[in-house]
């Protein structure tokens, strides 16, 4: 009786084993992906109206998977993306300030991989933001 208690005790670790590095993987490239999303917004200073480029474009497609179409993506933030920015920012709860700066990007990142934005700290550390 007690070998087989042990048997079963050995085949539930086994188990949760192969879900726990199932779910590392998940994970892992959960955390890339995310940081090519935030990576595509590109370096330097914050984007905002008036700015141009592939910058924008990303802008405009992070957006629009948020539920915030822009308008056309032409790679230009005017008056619909800079809407769009301050409705994301306002639904979840960032400063509405046109401004898509660290955690706006990152904001917009984490939702779309379809995790709640309260998560953006933590995976801010690792996906290396400041």
């Amino acid at each position: 009786h007690g070998q087989v208690r042990l048997a079963r005790r050995e085949h539930a670790m086994v188990t949760a084993e192969h879900a726990l590095t199932a779910l590392a993987g998940h994970l892992d490239r959960a955390a890339h992906r995310l940081h090519d999303r935030i990576a595509a917004l590109g370096p330097g200073p914050h984007l905002v109206l008036g700015d141009v480029g592939p910058r924008v474009v990303a802008l405009q497609h992070l957006l629009a998977s948020a539920g915030h179409p822009a308008g056309p993506l032409d790679g230009h933030l005017g008056p619909r993306t800079d809407a769009a920015v301050r409705a994301f920012q306002r639904e979840h709860a960032l400063v509405e300030d046109g401004y898509v700066g660290p955690r706006t990007a990152l904001a917009l990142a984490v939702h779309a991989e379809g995790r709640p934005a309260e998560l953006g700290t933590a995976v801010g550390l690792e996906v290396g933001l400041p």
